[in-house]
C-alpha cells in the first residue's frame, strides 16, 4: 500500500470542504438563504444554479474519497472539478451575483489546483 503524502491528505480534506461548501451554495441557490442574509441567483433561473451546484458538490465529495484512497483517477477528477467549479462561479457572477456573496467559493478550487500540481502530489497519482 502506498503511503499518502501530506499534500494529498490536505488536498483530500480541501475537496471534502469544497463539496460541503458547494452543497451550501446549492441551498442558497434553491432559496433557502443563510438565515435570510444571502440568496444567490443564476441569471433568472436560480434553481438551475442550485442543480448545477448540487451536481458539482457530489463530484467534489466523490473526488475526496478517491483522493483519500489514492485512486489514480482522483488527481484528474480534482483538476477537472476545480476548473469546472471556477467556471460555474464566474458564470454565477455574470448571472447577477455580487463577488461579496461568492468569494468563499473561489478559495477551495484554487487551493486544490495549487496542491494538485505540486510534484509530490502528482507523483503519488503517477502523473509526470
Amino acid at each position: 500500500m502506498k503511503k499518502r503524502p501530506l499534500a494529498v491528505t490536505i488536498l483530500a480534506v480541501i475537496a471534502l470542504i469544497a463539496g460541503l461548501l458547494v452543497l451550501l451554495e446549492a441551498l442558497l441557490f434553491f432559496g433557502t438563504g443563510l438565515f435570510g442574509l444571502v440568496q444567490l441567483r443564476f441569471f433568472t433561473v436560480a434553481w438551475l444554479g442550485g442543480l448545477l451546484s448540487l451536481v458539482v458538490a457530489l463530484i467534489w465529495l466523490g473526488t475526496a474519497r478517491q483522493l483519500f484512497t489514492l485512486d489514480p483517477r482522483g488527481w484528474m477528477f480534482v483538476v477537472v472539478i476545480a476548473i469546472v467549479t471556477l467556471v460555474i462561479n464566474v458564470i454565477g457572477l455574470l448571472g447577477g451575483n455580487e463577488f461579496n456573496s461568492l468569494w468563499w467559493s473561489f478559495i477551495a478550487p484554487v487551493l486544490a489546483l495549487v496542491l494538485a500540481f505540486l510534484p509530490g502530489t502528482r507523483a503519488a497519482f503517477g502523473q509526470k
